[in-house]
């Protein structure tokens, strides 16, 4: 029996007469063949048997595997773009495949033989191929090696994808790639792959942005003259601007080529398919979703105000607009006092809505609740990333850094809503202060219906916004329950006549658009004063073991160990939070705001249920004994407490004062939007005074500094305070044997810990792991 391959004659096992060898690779072999039966050309593509022969058995058994890996992520995928495989066999010992024969040429030869594309051309091919690659992804088969010369363009002028070859099949791999192995071609290689880490169809999205760039420029976006050299200019993505090296590219088209070239795959398209629908956006080919005709009835019933021509920084545009409304100057005056009088709510009267110029400082009030806070010039506006339309410096522009370092007597202008805007206006159009909640995101009007979508927004009662954005312009379309009562627009919509209804123009423009849900989320000063001294009740509870019975079934040894050791008797590993009996408090209608949202509420019900694990979890408890080992003992509490000192006039403001159940105070914490090394100090110096007043009763084990950030001269003052507190006299010789952490003396055999801790997007809280 002959081992020659390609065998001379058909058989009834190998059907194919071979004609010419029209291709040869490191590993395989691939023919040109006729299959006598049907008398149609295909092409065999084999492992070469040289090759095979030279090889160990477990490394031939690797090879036919990865062979058979190619045929299957082929097979699986049903798309026309996917060449198509016939079979699968092996004769004399070798593997083949019989697949369809392509007439046409690579990319590559394209290139070869006409140079750089035209721009329309460039982007048909890359949809073509987005379009196979999507089809792929969707059955969860990345193809992990696209490049030109695996992208076939037919003499019909369709595209066809080759080599399956290292191809990743979901949850099917017949082999594994080895970490740290690269297998795909370098250049078109993503970061990722590079890494050796586990890649998606982003990785797909990448090397097509490298064959784009190729196709437009003739370049390659990354160069190097080995290996190491390619790969380092990848991962810093330092790619030239495609538009340096191509004329009068599209801008659009240039920002696509970036995009999906972006080193972070979170940043480039989620898919192939929404690359794909951004060049047909770009070139007008028509898209997936066929544009419907704009109704006469999908027009909002309410006259819709529009306003044009606002500043393009979004805070500057607020102010610009609320300056349109009636105004009143005020006498110079105290300005917290001011606040205070703007945030009442009278019984027989309407609280103040409207915005306030103080200067530079902008408040926006909506039925006594203060929305937000801005200083002009003090942030770029907003950016768009990743498809979404958010303003920078989120806590600044909530307020809370802004109303910490207001002056103290200011000049105040005010601006009241007028009339013929609606009562819910403002909550909505101050949305815009806050990173968005998006409902819908990265739309594009070329091939989403936004008028469309409109209407369902109307049908759901939505209140929120519309965000459109046509390169750097923006424009906002403000919903209350459902209907569209007012536009605004930036500078720079003149290129678009938007004269009409927004309805009547938008899908004749490529428009960018994400729809937000209403939010509103005053800053930490509001609650402050909206809920002052709220006080709570702190009550175990018991948690059901899995193995029957109560207690910390679920908990480590050693967490079960700490809430059962402390001098109170047996603890239950968790404590609920609920309003003091008796508590009432009054609704704030014009804003739903409830009082857990307070961020005293919000850390008080964090510190209770997490920090006693995470002391234990760390082994720390002994180390920040005085605030770990009190916090099972914490009964009650309240936010924003002025607390009295004994035997003195004095008070000491916290925004959270816990006592056990005979009223000792056990722990204070204060949050500061932007601290400094003064305020720190400021504060270290009122827990001093609070403390000292209740040595007698060794109040106040522990202390808690909250902050959005704390930078490192906050970090280093927090450290040499630490430092002074040590280094007194015998103290360090005490502290050296107590092992305690982040404690502050304040004399012999006194003093409190103080934690730093971090929140985390105005929702979650992170201890620092620092002086511990």
């Amino acid at each position: 029996m002959t081992t020659h391959f390609p065998p001379a004659e058909p058989s009834p096992s190998f059907p194919y007469r071979v004609q010419e060898r029209i291709g040869i690779g490191s590993m395989g072999v691939v023919h040109k063949a006729i299959e006598v039966d049907l008398d149609r050309a295909v092409a065999i593509k084999t492992l070469r048997p040289s090759v095979l022969a030279e090889e160990t058995p477990d490394v031939q058994a690797e090879m036919r595997r990865r062979f058979l890996q190619e045929a299957q992520a082929a097979g699986r995928v049903s798309h026309p773009g996917v060449t198509t495989v016939y079979r699968v066999g092996e004769h004399a010992g070798v593997p083949f495949m019989v697949m369809e024969w392509l007439e046409g040429r690579t990319l590559d030869a394209v290139m070869r033989a006409e140079g750089p594309l035209p721009a329309k051309d460039a982007a048909g091919c890359l949809i073509d191929l987005l379009d196979t690659l999507d089809a792929a992804h969707r059955v969860g088969v990345v193809h992990r090696d696209v490049k030109p010369s695996n992208v076939v363009l037919l003499d019909s002028g369709r595209l066809k994808v080759t080599d399956f070859g290292i191809a990743r099949i979901q949850g099917k791999d017949l082999v594994q790639t080895q970490a740290g192995v690269v297998l795909a071609t370098p250049k078109f290689a993503s970061p990722e792959q590079l890494r050796g880490m586990e890649v998606d169809g982003r990785a797909d999205v990448y090397a097509s942005g490298v064959l784009l760039y190729y196709l437009l420029s003739g370049q390659y976006p990354f160069e190097g003259a080995s290996f190491m050299e390619l790969a380092s200019a990848v991962l810093k993505g330092t790619a030239l601007p495609i538009s340096q090296l191509v004329d009068d590219l599209p801008p659009r088209l240039e920002s696509i080529v970036h995009r999906a070239l972006r080193t972070a795959r979170e940043e480039r398209y989620s898919s192939a398919a929404q690359m794909a629908d951004d060049l047909r956006s770009v070139l007008q080919l028509g898209s997936t979703v066929v544009a419907e005709v704009i109704d006469p009835e999908l027009e909002t019933a309410r006259s819709t105000l529009s306003i044009r021509g606002l500043p393009r920084d979004l805070m500057r545009a607020l102010a610009t607009f609320a300056e349109s409304w009636p105004k009143t100057r005020l006498a110079e005056q105290d300005c917290r006092q001011l606040l205070d009088r703007l945030l009442e709510r009278p019984l027989h009267a309407p609280a103040f809505s409207g915005a306030v110029d103080i200067g530079e400082e902008w408040f926006f009030l909506h039925d006594g609740v203060l929305l937000g806070a801005v200083r002009l010039g003090a942030d770029e506006g907003a950016i768009l990333e990743s498809g979404v339309f958010f303003p920078r410096g989120s806590d600044h522009l909530r307020g809370d850094d802004v109303i910490e370092s207001l002056p103290e007597t200011v000049t105040p202008t005010l601006y009241p809503v007028p009339e013929h805007l609606p009562a819910g206006l403002l909550p909505v159009l101050c949305s815009v202060l806050h990173p968005p909640r998006l409902l819908h995101a990265d739309l594009d009007s070329s091939y989403i219906n936004l008028p469309v979508m409109a209407q369902k927004l109307r049908d759901d009662h939505f209140d929120g916004l519309l965000r459109l954005m046509h390169g750097g312009d923006w424009g906002l379309v403000l919903f209350l329950d459902g209907e569209s009562v007012l536009s605004l627009y930036s500078e720079g919509w003149e290129r678009i006549p938007n004269d009409s209804t927004w309805q009547r123009w938008v899908s004749e423009h490529p428009i960018r658009a994400q729809v937000e849900k209403k939010t509103v989320r005053p800053p930490a000063e509001w609650f402050r004063r909206a809920f002052p001294s709220l006080p709570f009740d702190i009550h175990p509870v018991e948690e059901k073991n899995p193995n029957g019975g109560t207690g910390s079934g679920t908990t480590s040894a050693r967490l079960r160990h700490f809430l059962t050791s402390s001098r109170t008797g047996p603890l239950t590993s968790k404590l609920g939070v609920r309003l003091a009996a008796g508590t009432e408090v009054e609704p704030f209608p014009g804003a739903n705001i409830p009082y857990d949202q307070a961020p005293g509420a919000r850390f008080l019900g964090w510190a209770l249920e997490n920090l006693p694990r995470y002391f234990a979890e760390r082994d720390l408890t002994s180390a920040w004994k005085y605030l770990a080992d009190w916090l099972p003992l914490v009964r009650q509490a309240r936010i924003y407490h002025p607390l009295k000192r004994p035997g003195a006039p004095d008070t000491d403001f916290f925004d959270l004062v816990t006592e056990d159940a005979d009223g000792k105070v056990l722990h204070l914490a204060e949050r500061q939007a932007a601290p400094t090394p003064e305020s720190v100090a400021t504060f270290h110096q009122k827990v001093v005074a609070a403390k000292t007043a209740r040595r007698k009763t060794g109040d106040i084990g522990g202390v808690f500094l909250i902050a959005p950030h704390f930078d490192d001269e906050v970090l280093e003052a927090y450290r040499a305070l630490l430092d002074k507190s040590f280094s007194k006299s015998w103290f360090g010789v005490e502290e050296s044997f107590t092992g305690y952490a982040g404690f502050v003396r304040i004399g012999p055999r006194r003093g409190f810990h103080l934690l730093l801790v971090e929140e985390k997007d105005g929702e979650a809280f992170e201890p620092l792991p620092i002086a511990s």
